[in-house]
């Protein structure tokens, strides 16, 4: 049915988010994103969830020489990528989550050739206020 917690309830009302990846090494890549997340419970304490939207970095754009010379390295191809993430999740408290996610962003080989992307895996702590 369409009641709240249902699996379609949860496709038809994604819930919107924005985020950031923070890279303090000095030639590393940061970016914001802004996306739709989609919610599943899994019983009373596992959940899975979801995301696809929109990422600007501040990356490399085209092929670049880092660290190994001789060594060349794609670049991110556009400023702007697709970002899309899985996640599983488990609800410590009614208010704490742990979650674990893999996130990627390229531009899915719509703007040329360079497009090295960026997989990321993290570990979460949520709290919901």
């Amino acid at each position: 049915g369409y009641e709240p917690g249902s699996l379609v309830y949860n496709l038809l009302t994604p819930r919107p988010h924005v985020g950031t990846t923070i890279s303090l090494d000095e030639d590393g890549t940061s970016s914001i994103y802004a996306c739709l997340t989609w919610h599943q419970e899994l019983g009373s304490v596992f959940f899975i969830e979801g995301s696809f939207g929109a990422a600007i970095h501040n990356g490399k754009m085209d092929e670049y020489e880092f660290l190994r010379p001789g060594k060349v390295y794609r670049g991110m191809g556009s400023p702007i990528l697709f970002r899309e993430s899985f996640a599983i999740g488990a609800s410590v408290t009614e208010n704490l989550n742990v979650i674990v996610q893999l996130s990627h962003m390229s531009h899915a080989g719509l703007a040329g050739e360079a497009n090295a992307g960026q997989t990321a895996l993290a570990v979460k702590l949520g709290w919901e206020f």
